[in-house]
């Protein structure tokens, strides 16, 4: 369905056209960080970090964080490993209109961004916001699915 004028269906075939995209701009050994761990890494034949962890033992042995209609995987989850991994692209859950607003709001949180969910975790912490941008050219089809944050350059 609908969520926040932000389209969730038809993950494949938005997924195969961003993978592709990925493909075509990165570097063979760009490390991406995904929350949606299907099309995209496979399409995109880079190495991929999946930030859910399903296939993390890590992650997947984590207490979940939150319970809802999330549960299970979207609810277990390491911010601190994610940047740690330093990944080149960060592909995350919802357009670019729905997590600029985000952004901005989370600007200048002043909380514990572990309070948080992932989805807004990662926009409030302050090593996210210093080393990433959202990145606009991507094709768009996927930007009401997904948001592109690519590492600035050091």
């Amino acid at each position: 369905g609908w969520v926040s004028r932000d389209i969730i269906p038809r993950y494949t075939p938005i997924g195969e056209s961003l993978g592709l995209w990925l493909k075509q701009q990165a570097e063979p050994d760009d490390l991406v960080a995904v929350t949606a761990a299907g099309a995209i890494p496979y399409f995109s034949e880079l190495p991929t970090y999946d930030v859910l962890g399903l296939n993390d033992p890590h992650v997947r042995g984590r207490a979940a964080k939150r319970t809802g209609a999330w549960a299970p995987g979207h609810n277990r989850y390491d911010l601190d490993a994610l940047m740690e991994r330093r990944p080149r692209w960060i592909v995350w859950d919802f357009g670019v209109e729905l997590n600029r607003r985000r952004l901005s709001t989370l600007r200048n949180y002043k909380g514990d961004p572990e309070e948080l969910d992932y989805r807004r975790g990662l926009l409030a912490r302050k090593d996210f916001q210093a080393n990433y941008e959202i990145d606009t050219r991507t094709p768009a089809v996927t930007q009401r699915a997904y948001t592109v944050f690519r590492r600035r350059a050091p």
